[in-house]
């Protein structure tokens, strides 16, 4: 499933997470000699059948003479969350115990087994083709709490096409989405990025102490289409939330909104403020039977919110039994924004480095809608011609 518009001079197409993999494997593949190409996500599932097709392109490209980069945070070694509960090496051990977990073989001498071993397996044979990867955000010590510090961007850069949103390489099935566009001056600091990324192995090595924004640069009577936000992944600290916050509050008829956890806490005031000022707010978000091991959490905090937040807010809770929503958008009347953050309070606190595009388009907007309204059931589909205008 694929959508595309057109604005200002920057076209985007939309793809959800199977097309993702095939579209970003087919890119891959016409690469040459001399290309660049740079793949960052969080986990890995390379038993995914479209992520070993990807992973086999990328050793490809390295093959043909494209400079290939991959990196992947830590918590794929430290646990699994899919198809079976797992503590990994990384866990137990520590990065001490391997010093560079990137192009050594410093990970081999720790007894592997599955899923650490595919893992392992499929990363080495990017770098054996000529490519280069790296184990991001490694815990300095073993034992460290597993989705504290960790690097949470999901982002494809292929010469000058550039993909953002929510897309780990890890299960097709999920809902998501990836928004693609070219955009040179954008793709070379992603790029760039991507690859000092790579040679520290730390997000906040390249970063600092600062969260990033990026906007294009435009002739003044030309609003820019766009602005992109990184997270550094200091604790407590996030322009991404601070900016969706900001996009909340200036919602003035109607605010659709998707995410994997419920936006409680400090989004959640700002959501029922948004309902008291009679902004229609249509919020979709998984049940939290999809979230394994931590689904008892996910119960309980739920049950907490509706104690103080508004009812309609919990009204369209996705049906037990269908696929994470793993979509991260939020949109209104006046444009979007979407990519990798949960709009969630918790990650900022645990120190989590993000990545989110802002698209200043109603048209963008709309079509953004409407491509998530196709995964979702008729039920719990926003729809426009119920839009009530703002009470005063």
């Amino acid at each position: 499933m694929t959508n595309t518009t057109k604005l200002s001079k920057t076209a985007y197409t939309l793809y959800n997470r199977p097309d993702y993999f095939r579209q970003l494997a087919d890119e891959i593949s016409r690469t040459v000699k001399g290309d660049r190409v740079a793949v960052m996500t969080m986990p890995i599932e390379p038993r995914e059948p479209l992520v070993l097709t990807l992973m086999q392109e990328l050793c490809s490209a390295a093959k043909r003479g494209v400079r290939v980069i991959i990196t992947v945070d830590a918590i794929s070694f430290m646990i699994t969350k899919r198809h079976e509960f797992k503590m990994g090496p990384l866990w137990f051990h520590g990065a001490d115990s391997a010093v560079n977990f990137s192009m050594d073989a410093g990970l081999s001498k720790l007894k592997l087994t599955p899923p650490f071993r595919d893992m392992y397996d499929q990363l080495e044979s990017v770098r054996k083709a000529g490519g280069m990867y790296r184990i991001t955000n490694a815990p300095t010590h073993a034992f460290t709490l597993p989705v504290a510090g960790r690097s949470h961007i999901k982002l494809a850069v292929v010469n000058n096409t550039i993909k953002l949103g929510g897309c780990n390489l890890e299960d097709s099935i999920d809902l998501d989405i990836m928004a693609s566009f070219e955009h040179p001056a954008l793709a070379d600091y992603l790029f760039d990025s991507a690859d000092r990324i790579a040679q520290s192995g730390y997000v906040r090595d390249v970063l600092g102490e600062t969260d990033q924004h990026f906007q294009p640069s435009t002739p003044a009577n030309i609003a820019n289409p766009f602005d992109l936000f990184i997270d550094a992944g200091v604790p407590k600290q996030s322009r991404i939330l601070k900016e969706a916050l900001k996009f909340i509050d200036d919602s003035q008829k109607w605010l659709f909104f998707t995410c994997q956890y419920f936006p409680g806490g400090i989004v959640g005031k700002h959501l029922a403020q948004a309902v008291a000022r009679g902004v229609q707010v249509h919020v979709v978000f998984s049940h939290p039977s999809t979230h394994g091991y931590e689904q008892p959490g996910h119960y309980v905090y739920n049950t907490l919110q509706k104690l103080c937040l508004p009812e309609s807010l919990f009204a369209h809770q996705l049906p037990k039994g269908l696929p994470t929503l793993h979509a991260k958008l939020l949109a209104n009347e006046q444009g979007a924004m979407l990519g990798s953050h949960n709009y969630t309070t918790q990650g900022v606190r645990l120190g989590t480095a993000e990545i989110a595009l802002q698209v200043h388009d109603p048209a963008f907007s709309r079509q953004i809608v409407d491509f998530i309204n196709d995964m979702l059931p008729v039920s719990h589909r926003f729809e426009f011609e119920k839009i009530t205008s703002v009470r005063l």
